[in-house]
């Protein structure tokens, strides 16, 4: 993103932007919301997140991040593609 600032794509680009367009993204790849949440380190505010739910989550954020990773990994390469194209 702060690359396509740089060259003049787009005008102006913030850390908040990032996390909304990996959110987005992110969803788009398969990770569930929840796990998204998880990830980004969103406060829950049910009461059983806040008050009995001790679990770390850590395999669940893994397991998104490693579908996150298969889903970047084959943007780019359709990318590649398209250039050797």
């Amino acid at each position: 993103m702060w690359r396509q600032r740089d060259n003049g794509v787009i005008p102006s680009v913030s850390n908040r932007d990032l996390r909304r367009t990996w959110k987005t993204l992110a969803g788009q790849a398969g990770v569930a919301k929840e796990i998204r949440d998880r990830i980004q380190n969103h406060a829950l505010q049910d009461v059983s997140s806040r008050n009995y739910d001790r679990w770390d989550y850590m395999p669940e954020k893994r397991a998104g991040m490693e579908r996150w990773d298969r889903f970047v990994r084959s943007l780019l390469a359709k990318e590649a593609l398209r250039r050797a194209a």
